[in-house]
């Protein structure tokens, strides 16, 4: 019978049971892991949770609402705030300890990032320019847009994958205006168009 050794096995499960589960350091260089990625991120959700927070609390009073509609989503605003600012706390020193730990390598680690995240860059994108869209040219038509070009663009590149899109898009666009005006008596936007 072999005696036991003194070393501990360098096992990934091992050094994580050592250091605590999320604490053990990527040296891979990977962008998704990057603390100072994540931290930037939740620097820029804050802002934007920010200027939502101030945006929201000039909507107008409601004679339903006995606090105001400016309640609830400066409610959820805040508390997003809070949010972020708890994870900002946490990420903060792992970014900093990442700074000075890969002071060269920053430049590949955001190009890295942004190829990783290609998908949900451009899903993003085109999610703003739908709402762009949705004043200037109504709902019917920014849905239909949206549809077939996040559809096409996620999909496989084939003509049986561009006529579904087509045809979700008709059903999402015109069919759903079609219900709320005809079945609910509720008029989606027509845009200035």
């Amino acid at each position: 019978m072999a005696a036991p050794s003194d070393h501990q096995p360098s096992s990934p499960s091992a050094k994580e049971a050592k250091e605590g589960p999320g604490q053990t350091e990527d040296k891979g260089g990977s962008a998704s892991n990057s603390a100072l990625l994540h931290l930037l991120l939740n620097l820029a959700m804050l802002v934007i949770f920010a200027f939502l927070f101030v945006v929201a609390r000039g909507l107008p009073d409601s004679a339903w609402e006995p606090l105001g509609a400016w309640a609830f989503p400066s409610f959820v605003l805040g508390a997003l705030m809070l949010l972020n600012l708890a994870m900002i706390a946490q990420t903060l020193p792992r970014a900093i300890k990442e700074v000075r730990a890969r002071r060269g390598e920053m430049p590949g680690i955001v190009r890295s990032a942004l190829a990783e995240k290609k998908l949900v860059l451009l899903m993003l994108g085109l999610f703003g320019g739908y709402v762009a869209a949705f004043s200037l040219v109504g709902y019917a038509i920014s849905t239909f847009l949206f549809i077939v070009i996040a559809q096409i663009s996620v999909g496989p590149k084939t003509v049986r994958n561009a006529v579904a899109a087509v045809i979700i898009a008709l059903v999402a666009s015109v069919g759903v205006e079609y219900f709320f005006a005809k079945v609910l008596s509720v008029f989606l936007p027509g845009g200035l168009l």
